[in-house]
């Protein structure tokens, strides 16, 4: 990191970049890479409790068949705009395996 800091943003304690100087081993604060939040998956819980509780996929259905324009509203805004796949450079990977059974 340079000499000079970067200007501090607003509403947080550290400039932008900055280190916290309270954390002595920066690789060892916070959740490690991959751990989901436990707020997240505690709300995700609870919409699934209640899908279930209004009727689950069968009233989900009825209501789609009912509201088609707002449900693909939604659909739509669920697909991925951007997909990388797993190659090196993040190209999609395809894997064929022919049988001669």
């Amino acid at each position: 990191m340079s000499d000079e800091l970067a200007p501090q943003r607003k509403g947080h304690q550290f400039a932008a970049g900055a280190e916290n100087p309270r954390v002595k081993d920066p690789s060892k604060s916070g959740r490690r890479k991959g751990t989901p939040n436990k707020m997240t998956a505690t709300f995700k819980e609870a919409i699934a409790i209640a899908y279930q509780g209004i009727g689950g996929h069968d009233a989900f259905t009825k209501w789609a068949k009912d509201h088609k324009t707002e449900f693909y509203r939604i659909a739509a805004r669920l697909i991925p705009t951007e997909l990388v796949g797993g190659g090196d450079d993040g190209e999609h990977v395809v894997r064929v395996v022919h049988d001669a059974r």
